[in-house]
């Protein structure tokens, strides 16, 4: 994976038009590379191995693609923002893309195109309490209230079932 992934990263592009959206680049193919050395030093790899992940995510950052966005919950409402190094295009709209939303909305919830009946990735509870309750990421991580088809704001409660709308 590191020959091929080191011969991607000096042929693909930096970028690619609108037509090609979700197409690997070369900061794709630099950022996976980073994590197969990740991975390596993990299992016995060595501190090089640390060091050569470093040095390709440091060409990653300073080429200039890619960038942190000022507001963290953007991450999650602007498509294709400046955070996204790879990401999979998905579209509901008729004969195109997947079904993916449905398994994360909640029961009954007015989100476009999604029409969950039971959703099924749901996030572990030490996770969701490791989130300080001043950490401004934590609104835009989690769901905690939403909109019904009816017009009902549902907000959410550890103790409800399935049947009424979890």
């Amino acid at each position: 994976i590191i020959a091929d992934l080191t011969v991607a990263s000096n042929v693909l592009p930096a970028t690619y038009g609108t037509g090609n959206l979700g197409r690997a680049t070369r900061g794709a193919a630099k950022t996976l590379l980073a994590k197969a050395y990740l991975q390596w030093g993990a299992f016995g790899g060595g501190n090089s191995t640390y060091t050569q992940a470093e040095t390709w995510l440091r060409q990653v950052v300073t080429e200039g693609t890619y960038r942190l966005l000022a507001n963290y919950g953007d991450v999650f409402t602007q498509e294709n923002n400046g955070e996204v190094i790879f990401d999979i295009q998905n579209s509901r709209f008729p004969g195109l893309g997947g079904y993916l939303c449905d398994q994360l909305v909640p029961r009954g919830a007015n989100f476009p195109y999604c029409d969950s009946q039971n959703p099924s990735f749901q996030a572990e509870w030490p996770f969701f309490y490791s989130y300080d309750a001043a950490d401004k990421r934590k609104a835009a991580t989690w769901l905690l209230t939403w909109t019904s088809r009816t017009g009902q704001v549902v907000p959410w409660d550890s103790t409800q079932a399935a049947v009424n709308l979890y």
